[in-house]
């Protein structure tokens, strides 16, 4: 694990799994997201999810529902 993280300290210090936030930018071949898009996802291939941005593959992000909040799709409900 230290080889991936780090020796003395990890090399990246942001942490985090999940996330959830607005798509400001696709690749050329995403046809299911928009700029814009409210989505929230799990990024289980390190950390960094709490970072301002991210980015991850579109198998890691779901839409989320017009009557849901940012807060509450974090939460868990």
């Amino acid at each position: 694990m230290r080889s991936v993280l780090g020796l003395i300290k990890p090399k990246q210090i942001i942490v985090g799994t999940d996330f959830a936030g607005e798509v400001v930018s696709i690749g050329k071949k995403i046809k299911a997201l928009n700029v814009g898009d409210r989505v929230f996802g799990f990024k289980d291939s390190g950390l960094a999810s709490q970072a301002e941005y991210l980015t991850t593959t579109a198998e890691n992000i779901f839409p989320i529902p017009e009557n849901v909040d940012l807060k509450t799709s974090l939460s868990g409900v």
